[in-house]
């Protein structure tokens, strides 16, 4: 999720520097990308609120001057161990192997 605003950010410095295209303008390459990042952004997001066992409506949160900050929060938040109201942990269960590898 870190990479989308950088890249937003970049391609906006593009558009302004190189093709002098204004943040107004409908038609540009920040605004594209911004467009086509918008579903599997919200994806993400729904996806890591239910791991930590919180409905996706809490990330309208964001829309009140502490909401950001909460959400990171539980963005960098471990997920829960075990089973939540949304779906059992994939990764609860497995451990790593012990066992060297060795190919004779």
């Amino acid at each position: 999720m870190l990479w989308s605003p950088i890249f937003t950010i970049l391609l906006g410095l593009i558009d302004s520097i190189a093709l002098d295209i204004s943040a107004e303008d409908l038609f540009s390459f920040s605004n594209l990308f911004a467009l086509i990042t918008l579903i599997p952004g919200l994806a993400l997001s729904f996806r890591r609120l239910h791991d930590i066992d919180k409905s996706a409506w809490w990330l309208l949160i964001v829309l009140t001057i502490i909401g950001f900050f909460v959400l990171i929060y539980w963005a960098i938040k471990a997920g829960d161990r075990h089973e939540n109201s949304y779906r059992a942990d994939m990764e609860a269960g497995k451990e790593p192997s012990k066992e060297p590898t060795t190919d004779t």
